[in-house]
């Protein structure tokens, strides 16, 4: 199943005009952007497809059409400009025409919604966009606010936000591009077909939730960290219906074994004809199913320092601080990564239920303290130790917080071993830390095991040179942006984890 081109871009022309004094327009910056992240990944020249030429709105060239059967992805930038246009919505038949195979492999749909620009009431998509939440290109605060629109030419906030979300739209692409290659070769093989096409775990369908307005960048932080996983994510459909969508979201929760809330400090804007917003209605649907379940889990986030104004959100955030949850929800208020942390551990609890059946055994922990800039890369170190039958403990730092959490140093106290991961921050940061370990340490009878300096990211000439007789220096510079994708190697922290007593083996589990 070979392609022309991986990506097809369809867009009404209006949402390309360049803003006065700017040469390049919305459409053609997500263009260059997309590429660019493409090739990184890649590896090569990404194909990109689109009409960059001025169109009438009342003639239709068939030479425009021809390229499609050959596009492996198509991209609707949805605008109020969208659902008007003629050629986006020939453009669309055409594509669910003539994909070779459908316009959904796997989980995975090949037509991506970027919502550039939240639509006008009363417009509507075509139905293939119903089950897709797409890429939303702005944040609404609240009714009263106008929303804050992600676009490469404004402030520098609105910048980083729409890089960010090209990146985000840029790795989904990867994914369904390599459940393509996985067909075609399973297409080839047949007899090894099971062994090559993905079966989807229904241990780790996951429904995440929409966030308060003020946690929408976190929620894109756990929805990456997700996928990065390689969970199935389930996101509410859009619609004018309450009950519709009521509807659905109960549906769609009883395809799932968890759910993620995060509730922050500002209110979202109700449902049209209801006094509920979304997150509201979404955490009821998921009480009830928490309530008729035993098997479903229910995990909210809300930050410890939430100060909410609006007398609704307080509300709501009273209501939930003093409730009395079933066993399968939980409520927590340390920092986003451990919440991503503990989502981790209730996972792999329900991919390995001799784990949870066991609460007694000795499993040891190690605790990794970061910065919250690099909280990201830490994925690959967290999975690397559980796979030798580690549990980890992340700490991670508020960006110009100077010291750990009290809740974070007494989780890290208890831990067998201490890695300081350190890709963007400072080296001085680097060596706060090892002092804050060295003040820990002597509050513990035995010590820690080993403690540990974990380099990562761009080499510099102050990574090469850094050493210390504190703590086990590894270095790993990511100078091969593939290698992000791979899993760490395990020999890297050898040096690190042969310091460690020798632990006994029962059952193949530590103990």
């Amino acid at each position: 199943m070979s392609y022309e081109y991986e990506v097809f871009i369809s867009y009404a022309h209006r949402d390309n005009m360049p803003p006065p004094d700017r040469q390049y327009g919305w459409v053609t910056r997500f263009d260059q952007f997309l590429e660019f992240f493409l090739r990184e990944w890649l590896g090569k020249e990404p194909r990109i497809w689109r009409d960059n030429m001025m169109r009438g709105s009342d003639v239709i060239e068939e030479t425009i059409f021809a390229p499609l059967p050959n596009v492996a992805i198509m991209i609707a930038i949805v605008s109020p400009n969208y659902p008007g246009s003629l050629w986006c919505a020939e453009e669309l038949a055409e594509f669910c025409r003539c994909a070779i195979g459908g316009t959904q492999i796997a989980n995975k749909s090949r037509i991506f919604k970027i919502v550039k620009v939240p639509l006008r009431q009363g417009q509507q998509l075509h139905d293939v966009f119903v089950r897709s939440k797409g890429f939303e290109f702005f944040q609404i605060k609240d009714k009263d606010s106008p929303p804050f629109f992600f676009h490469p030419e404004f402030a520098a906030e609105a910048q980083q936000a729409f890089r960010d979300k090209v990146g985000d739209v840029a790795y989904e692409i990867i994914e369904v591009l390599d459940l393509i290659d996985q067909q075609a070769s399973a297409a080839q093989a047949p007899e090894k077909a099971d062994s090559i096409l993905p079966s989807v775990d229904p241990a780790i369908t996951i429904y995440l939730a929409s966030a308060t307005p003020d946690l929408v960048s976190g929620r894109d932080n756990v929805r990456r960290d997700l996928l990065h996983r390689g969970y199935q994510v389930i996101e509410a459909a859009e619609t004018d219906d309450v009950e519709k969508l009521r509807t659905g979201i109960r549906e769609d929760l009883g395809r799932c074994q968890f759910s993620l809330h995060l509730i922050g400090n500002d209110y979202a804007a109700p449902l049209e004809g209801s006094y509920d917003s979304l997150v509201e209605a979404e955490n009821e649907c998921a009480a009830e199913c928490a309530d008729s379940r035993a098997d479903f889990y229910r995990l909210i986030w809300i930050p410890r320092d939430i100060k909410p104004q609006h007398h609704s959100q307080r509300r709501l955030i009273t209501n939930l601080l003093d409730s009395s949850f079933a066993p399968n929800t939980e409520l927590l208020r340390g920092s986003l990564e451990d919440f991503k942390t503990f989502l981790q551990d209730r996972v792999n609890d329900r991919r390995n239920p001799t784990r949870s059946a066991q609460p007694n055994r000795a499993v040891p922990l190690i605790g990794i303290i970061c910065d919250e800039l690099d909280a990201p890369g830490v994925q690959r170190l967290d999975e690397c130790l559980y796979e030798q039958e580690y549990d980890v403990f992340v700490a991670a730092m508020a960006q110009g917080s100077t010291q750990l959490s009290p809740d974070q140093l007494q989780n890290l106290k208890d831990c067998y071993a201490i890695v300081i991961y350190m890709d963007n921050a400072p080296l001085f940061w680097v060596q706060e830390r090892l002092r804050d370990m060295t003040a820990l340490e002597d509050r513990r009878a035995d010590g820690f095991g080993a403690i540990g300096v974990y380099l990562s990211g761009k080499r510099t000439v102050e990574k090469e040179r850094f050493r210390t007789r504190r703590a086990v220096v590894i270095k790993n510079f990511e100078d091969d942006p593939a290698a992000l994708l791979d899993p760490l190697p395990f020999h890297l922290l050898q040096p690190l984890l042969s310091q460690l007593p020798r632990l006994e083996k029962e059952g193949g589990r530590a103990s």
